[in-house]
């Protein structure tokens, strides 16, 4: 029997009636068809196919949590076998083929589809995958969903039909924005196609897509719009292919723009579209290849743009600090790449003319409006600069590489110039320090202006201004004159290794640009008793600050902070995206650890985008104090402070990696108005608390990740920050015995209180205490008014007390919280403490067996319970819940009555309750004479007080009786 070609088909249908016919069935190729066993997959030769897998290796799920399933057609229920929705499942099956071998009509409209389809990617219940072929639609719907994902399988091709956007991705309207993260669609190997004619807007429309993977290749959209063209946006990667070359233009629809990169309405600098970058397009043949229109930090690295009709990257004057990088160009109309930007960087690139026509306008212009460029590598024909240009420096590249081209410079265009080798004349071209006029050679070829300019532009010696690194750990020479006159230089200053500065006064930076190196601790500031150290202010983030292998040392005892960097609150308001602060190898510390110390280590005020590497914070140890206990490691307050102090400023997105801090009572803390503050691989030892972030209103977000925290109180806490991640720490507890809130002795690893959406794993919480009279109670995490935390594999070793839920927290899920090893004097062990108001919170073991029993001989059952039938758990803990099954096989006598089965925990010691508390589950039925009735009985037992649990096997008949035959009447346990 002819059959017509489905995408999937099991036995039952009619030329499919059995097993034999799949085996012998030869289908079209990519047919997949279901036997009893297996699953195969049609080649158009192979009787029964090739097999792909059989019953045995599939696990099947059920979905009970589907998003629109109305909307959902009907499929074979083989076909379900995924945890992924695919775009097929929102189509009608009757249109499968012809979308998949790409015949079907242009006339048939899918949008319905795409729109239901595009619900369930915004609904975020899981991944879209789209399998190769045709999908056209007149109509776009909006994508966007922060961590959306659309998988692509083979070659996929969207055909819109439309006028609008082809592609949408906007949670916003046209006057509104909705920020969209970690989005996801499509790979470089596999990313969608957008085929659109002439009459249609933007191929791809993306506003405000932040921190997310987006690839297409784009076959045609409208003459004067762009293949892809986003709208804000923050550190973002685009793959893109708009090229004539691969496969042409649909239906000769050749874009205007490759890409355009724009900035959001009406939101200033803030807007602007910020490092989004193209990673290797290959943009060939459109009128104009990329338009950067207003831009911070984006660009395109890798990839081509060739053959378009006008300029092939256009950067305007609302962009600043963009790159263009390992970038190839060439047989473009207007020039390849012309910058009237802010601090554009064009390193390594190519561009190159293929043909003598385009031999002087191959190459570089750099307008009249452009400021700070720079021009880095690579091989270039033609660079011209135009009269207004500002600051280009044009280093170590070749020029004329295809005829005729060199280096014009107008007057009026400030140019400093090294290295640049014009290929046609094989020479170097003279070095410039500022315009073409300045330019003079002596007879050795070198001149007193590049001399100097040589001289300002490396890092500068303190030494050359007169300072004396020669303090030897108790005397000096005091710097502190011409300390401030280096500084006041502006230059980039170096202290050379070894070299120690005595300083009697603060290192005070303001308001300008500021950059010190040193020799990584051999090299460092010393700051006399009663002296603050680095106290740098400055009122705007050009004004950067860098500071790296550079240790601040003090003389004193807890005077003052070692080094101080604070913003101007509007500043870090209104340039969001903006690294103005970069502190990297600092030490701060006393010169005798024994004797001196600073009262705060270092501190931070209002520094947006924030980063710090591998500082080192060692507060004074006196050993004297306490007989070298808890308070001899409290002398400093501080080791390392984050602040945000206004709302205006709400500095964010910080970043401290590696930090050491030891002997403080606080070992870091982000506290004020802040958003967004991460701690990576932290070493905090001998501290009494280790990090806390503590946010003075309700933001997000935060992190805590991996390193060692060995806190004497409290290891970590957090306030009012939703969104937070605690992962992959070691905590170490040993002696001496920290303080608890409470006043009573002990240390405690995790609290946090309004943290919704918490997340806490893969902890390891060690006990090095002899025992808890020396050491104190040890307790793992407690949430307070945490609503949707989630808690997983923690390994708490030698506990006091696990998990401890308090206040309003509910709905919290635990799972893998293991309380392992005895701590000797500990008679209280509670590993879940539930004290909070909440009704939904679980704890959950991974459907762990807990028990299993049956009957071992038969059982006559009558009007008395028989509930011979048990099983034993012991230790069941607060918060647990064990589903409890039974199945019964039950002969019924010669006379018709009612069975009775029920499960009840009787003679445990565990409190708890079935699914709505009640004290026992029953299932009662009518049963007719002389028949046999399979009975199941299933429940959720939820523990509310430690203990063991006896759940028993109730069996009962009414009006008549009944045997069990042996192994017939079964339940099990299973710790959910």
């Amino acid at each position: 029997m002819a059959r017509q070609p489905r995408q999937l088909a099991g036995i039952g249908a009619s030329d499919l009636p059995n097993q034999a016919s799949v085996d012998a069935y030869k289908g079209p190729p990519r047919e997949i068809v279901v036997g009893t066993e297996t699953l195969h997959i049609q080649d158009g030769e192979t009787p029964g196919g090739i097999p792909l897998a059989r019953r045995s290796d599939v696990a099947l799920k059920l979905d009970k949590t589907l998003p629109l399933a109305g909307d959902l057609l009907s499929r074979p229920a083989e076909g379900k076998i995924r945890e992924r929705k695919s775009l097929l499942d929102f189509i009608d099956p009757a249109l499968h083929a012809s979308i998949a071998d790409g015949t079907i009509a242009s006339t048939v409209d899918l949008s319905d589809a795409l729109a239901k389809a595009a619900a369930y990617v915004r609904a975020g219940l899981g991944r879209l995958v789209i399998p190769s072929g045709v999908y056209p639609y007149s109509v776009s719907p909006q994508w966007a969903v922060s961590m959306g994902r659309i998988d692509i399988e083979g070659e996929v091709r969207f055909r819109y039909t439309g006028t609008g956007r082809a592609f949408i991705l906007n949670q916003g309207t046209a006057s509104t924005t909705v920020h969209t993260y970690n989005m996801h669609v499509g790979k470089p190997s596999a990313p969608l196609i957008i085929e659109a004619g002439a009459g249609a807007d933007h191929a791809v429309f993306a506003k405000a897509i932040n921190h997310s993977e987006l690839h297409f290749v784009v076959r045609g959209c409208g003459p004067n719009s762009a293949a892809l063209y986003t709208e804000g946006g923050v550190c973002s990667n685009y793959g893109l292919v708009a090229s004539v070359n691969e496969s042409g233009w649909y239906q000769g629809a050749k874009p205007g723009f490759g890409w355009i990169a724009a900035g959001l309405t009406g939101e200033g600098a803030a807007g602007q579209c910020s490092y989004v970058i193209l990673k290797d397009p290959k943009i060939e043949g459109v009128a104009k290849g990329a338009v950067l229109r207003f831009a911070l930090g984006s660009g395109i690295v890798g990839g081509t743009i060739e053959g378009c009709s006008d300029y092939a990257i256009d950067i305007l004057a609302g962009c600043d600090e963009c790159i263009i990088e390992r970038h190839d160009l060439e047989a473009n109309g207007g020039f390849d790449i012309r910058d009237n930007g802010r601090g554009t960087r064009i390193v390594n690139c190519d561009s190159t003319a293929k043909n003598l026509s385009h031999q002087t306008t191959s190459g570089i212009l750099i307008g009249g409006a452009s400021v700070s460029a720079q021009i880095k590598g690579g091989r270039h024909n033609t660079v011209i600069v135009l009269a207004g240009a500002k600051g280009l420096r044009a280093m170590m590249f070749d020029i004329g590489r295809d005829g005729d081209g060199n280096m014009s410079i107008q007057g009026g265009a400030t140019v400093y110039r090294r290295g640049v080798f014009n290929r046609q004349t094989q020479a170097f071209l003279p070095d410039l320090d500022g315009d073409a006029s300045s330019v003079s050679a002596s007879a050795t070829g070198l001149s007193t202006p590049r001399i100097l300019a040589d001289w300002l532009k490396y890092p500068i010696s303190l030494e050359r201004f007169g300072c004396k690194g020669d303090f030897n750990g108790t005397t000096g020479t005091d710097n502190q004159t011409r300390l401030q006159q280096a500084i006041a230089s502006g230059e980039q200053l170096v202290l050379p290794p070894g070299a120690r500065y005595l300083t009697g006064a603060p290192l005070a930076v303001t308001n300008q640009a500021f950059q010190m190196t040193g020799g990584y601790r051999s090299s460092a500031l010393v700051f006399a008793p009663g002296v603050s150290g680095g106290v740098i202010k400055q009122d705007k983030q050009e004004n950067a600050t860098h500071i790296e292998n550079v240790a601040f040392l003090t003389l004193g005892q807890e005077a003052g902070t070692g080094l101080s960097v604070t913003y101007a609150a509007a500043d870090s308001g209104s340039f969001r995206n903006d690294v103005r602060c970069n502190l990297k190898n600092i030490t701060v510390r006393g010169v005798n650890y024994l004797q001196h110390g600073w009262d705060v280590g270092i501190e931070t005020i209002d520094v947006h985008n924030l980063q710090m590497e591998n500082p080192n914070v060692v507060g004074r140890r006196d050993f004297d104090a306490d007989n070298g206990g808890r308070l001899s490691f409290g002398t400093m307050d501080l080791g390392i402070r984050n602040f945000g102090s206004s709302l205006l400023s709400i500095p964010s997105d910080g970043l401290i990696f590696n930090p050491r801090v030891a002997n403080a009572k606080l070992g870091m803390i982000s506290e004020g108005q802040v958003e967004g503050f991460r701690v990576l691989d932290p070493i905090i030892i001998a501290v009494w608390q280790a990090i806390e972030i503590n946010n003075a209103s309700e933001r997000p977000w935060g992190r805590i990740a991996g390193g060692h925290l060995s806190p004497i109180d409290l290891g970590i806490r957090v306030i009012n920050c939703p969104d937070m991640d605690i992962s992959d720490i070691l905590f170490i507890k040993g002696s001496p015995a920290g303080v608890l809130s409470d006043g009573t002795p002990g240390t405690l690893a995790i609290r946090a209180e309004k943290c919704n959406g918490i997340r806490v794993k893969r902890l390891k919480l060690q006990n090095y205490s002899t025992g808890k009279s020396a050491g104190g109670a040890w307790n793992g995490i407690e949430l307070k008014d945490c609503q949707v935390a989630r808690i997983a594999e923690i390994e708490h070793f030698k506990p006091t007390t696990g998990l401890k839920l308090l206040g309003t927290t509910d709905r919290c899920k635990s799972k893998e919280y293991e309380c392992l090893s005895d701590y000797e004097g500990e008679t209280a062990r509670a590993e879940y403490v539930d004290l909070s108001s909440g009704t939904q919170n679980v704890r959950v073991e991974g459907n762990l067996p807990a028990g299993r029993a049956s009957n071992a001989g038969a059982i006559s059952v009558s009007g008395t319970v028989n509930n011979s039938v048990s099983i034993f758990v012991p230790g069941a803990e607060v918060g647990q819940r064990y589903r409890i099954d039974a199945h019964v096989q039950l002969q019924v006598g010669g006379t018709a009555g009612q069975a009775n089965l029920f499960l009840q925990n009787d003679g445990g010691g565990a409190g708890g309750g079935f699914d709505d508390n009640a004290s026992y589950i029953a299932e009662r039925r009518d049963v007719a004479a002389n028949t046999t009735q399979e009975i199941h009985l299933t429940g959720v037992y939820r523990v509310t007080a430690r203990g063991s649990i006896v759940m028993k096997l109730g069996l009962q008949t009414l009006s008549t009786t009944g045997t069990i035959s042996a192994g017939r009447a079964q339940m099990s346990a299973t710790l959910l």
